[in-house]
């Protein structure tokens, strides 16, 4: 048997610029650990020097305010896009060259700020404002492997912009985030990295109806990671029980961190330079074994573009290279999320389904030449006075869908736009719009037909 591949994926958790003050800093301090320690540089440096007492937690605490971290936060995006003109320099992607001299690929998960009252933090507030914001860096740069994907916070109960609650069920944000990407973008997402580094039981469900590809777990072997992240196990990046040895599995119903009969796939993703569960030389050899065996392999990593990314993947990058002079013959290839999974899972090359619509007055047939993913396509829907909605439709016989527009749900003249999306088996992306000013026609796009590595 011969040597498994590495298919090495970054996916950027992407939310635009981030500030914090020093007063915040020391307040994630106190949220943390529930240690008032006077903001000052003075005492910040204590911390860093583990010259405060903390009752034998000043490395943890240490962390929080590491200078490697916070004194690279991008707060504007002009910073943001400065670092980009090294990001994206084919000169910079080529010296970050793969094992076949392949340029480094990167794959974008987009954020967006909305619903909230308090913004600290100084985000990009807004619906599509970071999305747009990289929408046009793709196409002003020469990256064309690139590609958009989806990140999302379930926005808190104090509505501050930097919190975040732990699933999708306290309110309808991401449906209509997604309705207004299909309706003013033409655009849906085939994968999903998860806000906190984690999932609940409501967002598991909702990925399965929708979403293939999961590039989300961050569960690694040592103990003392998990007391890095929160004083209370498992309130962030709760990923107890799912499998450490890099292989892509489909979740359980009831705990997506095992592994179960559900459909979607769920692959790992460690962070670079961070405080806890970063990739290192141990669980890159662990990739590289199994490699060894003849398992193809997807190694994910990830960090946030409100840092300076270049730095960091030029670390990472080095460390890969110097694990693989250790496996001669076993090759790494950069790839983006959707060839990542693909290749991995030995997906076939297949065609995306055709649509065909029949609209009237009172109803929308949506009809299909073979099998979409999940149960339904996502169906948006826009009002005239802008708003967004998202609705079922009937699941009819086979590959048949049905929208009523009657006093139950809208009525058709109410609406400016109708939106129909989904993926299908392998990851092609299908989005069809139609404006209702010019009834019948329907616009589509279609995404990740040439996502295909060997």
């Amino acid at each position: 048997m011969g040597y498994g591949k590495l298919y090495v994926v970054h996916a950027v958790d992407t939310e635009g610029p981030l500030y914090e003050s020093l007063e915040a800093s020391f307040q994630r301090i106190k949220e943390h650990y529930g240690f008032k320690i006077e903001p000052s540089k003075k005492n910040l440096e204590k911390i860093r020097n583990h010259e405060i007492d903390f009752g034998g937690k000043e490395h943890l605490v240490a962390d929080i305010v590491k200078e490697e971290m916070i004194n690279t936060y991008l707060d504007t995006w002009d910073k943001i896009d400065k670092m980009h003109e090294t990001i994206f320099s084919p000169q910079w992607r080529n010296k970050m060259s793969d094992s076949h001299g392949k340029p480094y690929v990167l794959s974008w998960h987009c954020m967006d700020h909305v619903n909230f009252e308090n913004n600290p933090r100084r985000k990009s507030l807004g619906f599509h404002s970071v999305f747009e914001h990289y929408k046009d860096l793709l196409r002003d740069y020469d990256a064309p492997r690139d590609q958009i994907n989806w990140h999302f916070h379930p926005a808190s109960m104090s509505r501050d912009s930097h919190r975040q609650s732990c699933g999708f069920n306290i309110n309808l944000l991401h449906n209509e985030i997604i309705a207004r990407r299909i309706i003013d973008h033409k655009w849906f997402p085939v994968a999903h990295r998860p806000g906190g580094h984690y999932e609940t039981y409501d967002i598991n469900l909702w990925l399965e109806a929708w979403i293939p590809f999961d590039i989300a777990h961050q569960l690694v072997d040592d103990p003392e990671e998990i007391k890095k992240i929160y004083p209370i196990p498992g309130r962030f990046v709760d990923w107890r029980g799912a499998p450490t040895d890099w292989r892509i599995y489909k979740p359980d119903l009831y705990d997506h961190r095992k592994e179960g009969n559900l459909n979607r796939y769920i692959s790992r993703c460690l962070n670079l330079r961070t405080r806890y569960n970063n990739i290192n030389e141990k669980e890159l050899k662990r990739a590289f074994e199994a490699a060894k065996r003849g398992e193809d392999i997807l190694v994910g990593v990830t960090n946030h573009d409100f840092r300076d990314m270049v730095g960091e993947i030029e670390e990472f990058v080095e460390l890969l290279r110097n694990v693989s002079k250790e496996y001669p013959g076993i090759d790494f290839k950069w790839a983006n999320v959707v060839e990542g999974f693909r290749a991995v899972l030995k997906l076939p090359n297949t065609t995306p389904p055709n649509f065909s619509f029949e609209l009237n007055k009172t109803f929308l047939k949506v009809k299909t030449d073979k099998d979409i993913w999940g149960p339904q396509p996502f169906l948006s829907l826009r009002t005239h006075e802008g708003r967004y909605f998202r609705d079922d439709f009937i699941n009819d016989d086979g590959n048949e869908w049905t929208y009523v527009f009657d006093a139950h749900t809208i009525d058709q003249i109410a609406l400016s736009h109708i939106g129909v999306a989904c993926n299908d088996k392998v990851g092609n992306t299908i989005v069809n719009v139609c404006d209702l000013a010019n009834y019948g026609s329907w616009e589509q796009k279609i995404y990740h037909e040439n996502d295909w590595i060997s």
